[in-house]
């Protein structure tokens, strides 16, 4: 239980990153396509240029920080579920769903972090 609940914790942190970062994009995205007369193309691409770089060295900061302690607890994970898979009394569905939800949004988190 205390794993699970540092888990939830760390995890928690990489989810406030994660939602600064889109807001970050959102906010960004819809700067660069503001279209005002007194804006020149130029000023318009290196706005967009800069968001997107801010962007990419964010993604990149959070995968050093985070990638190999998260996929090292997918990989634990998914250790647990073949070994629950292997026993021949299984645990209750639901903790069983739980696990395989965790799982997919590690995976998922994983697969943002190696966009860069």
């Amino acid at each position: 239980t205390s794993f699970i609940l540092n888990l939830k914790f760390y995890l928690a942190k990489v989810g406030e990153n994660l939602q600064t970062l889109a807001a970050t994009f959102s906010v960004s995205c819809c700067l660069s396509g503001y279209n005002d007369a007194s804006l020149d193309s130029t000023a318009q691409t290196g706005n967009q240029i800069d968001w997107q770089e801010e962007g990419y060295q964010k993604i990149k900061a959070m995968k050093e920080m985070y990638y190999a302690e998260l996929n090292e607890i997918f990989q634990k994970i998914s250790f647990k579920l073949q070994q629950n898979d292997s026993l021949p009394q299984q645990p209750k569905p639901e903790q069983l769903q739980k696990l395989r939800d965790f799982k997919q949004m590690l995976e998922s988190l994983l697969q943002f972090l190696q966009l860069t």
